[in-house]
């Protein structure tokens, strides 16, 4: 129902979403309809900035539908961040589009098949490790975010970086920075690990024991410990 404009009056009248009966006075936030008892939620619409009464129900819809137009509005950013521009986006969704005899792509499968492109790409063009890492450790935040496992994407994003350790030629071995937040990650703050044997198979990080990030809406961790690098002659 919503806005009624009653030209007579030039004045805009709001009504209850759930029985059509006029507000007095248009609510500015949470209240209860005089007439039918109904609680009328009061939501700024995210695009037009026009204010919304909302029933429960439809509240809880609209917020659904915010959330994710935020998450996918800020994830088509962090592509860009990573040299993946839009019509990148839309060249794979027309792709999958067919692929997949006409239905379209759900954005979370959008995303990962961009990741996928990506790494071919690099690998392709010759990429720096650090292209690599970074591409890596964004991918396994967004599988973080949408609750898949990030564990061997985070191992990948780790091993790049310790492949330009390798590379750079100024330490032998590495040491791990602990974030705080997490006990299980604190036992291995300070340890060391001769980066020779890291950069062959890293099964230190993630911790698979980590807890970080874990609650009633991510079932997977989210381990933010790294490897510094120990170089020769500033070491304890």
């Amino acid at each position: 129902m919503g806005v009624l404009d009653i030209f007579k009056k030039k004045e805009i009248v709001i009504q209850c979403p759930g029985c059509g009966a006029p507000f007095t006075k248009a609510p500015k936030s949470k209240t209860k309809c005089k007439s039918c008892g109904s609680e009328v939620f009061v939501r700024t619409h995210y695009l037009t900035g026009e204010l919304q009464y909302l029933l429960e129900r439809q509240k809880i819809f609209y917020d659904l539908e915010k959330t994710q137009f935020y998450f996918e509005k800020s994830w088509l950013k962090r592509l860009t961040d990573l040299g993946i521009s839009d019509g990148d986006v839309n060249i794979v969704r027309e792709e999958l589009h067919k692929k997949w005899g006409g239905n379209n792509p759900s954005f979370n499968d959008l995303i990962w098949a961009m990741f996928n492109k990506q790494v071919i790409r690099l690998g392709k063009n010759g990429a720096s490790w650090h292209d690599l890492k970074m591409l890596y450790f964004t991918w396994g935040l967004f599988a973080y975010e949408i609750n898949s496992d990030p564990t061997n994407l985070l191992q990948q994003s780790h091993l790049f970086e310790l492949k330009s350790y390798e590379r750079g030629g100024y330490a032998k071995e590495v040491e791990i920075l602990a974030n705080s937040g997490c006990e299980e990650c604190a036992k291995l703050n300070g340890k060391r690990y001769k980066l020779v044997d890291m950069t062959k198979k890293n099964d230190v990080l993630p911790n698979k024991l980590c807890s970080h990030g874990k609650d009633g809406e991510h079932k997977f961790a989210w381990c933010r410990c790294i490897f510094l690098p120990v170089i020769e002659g500033l070491s304890k």
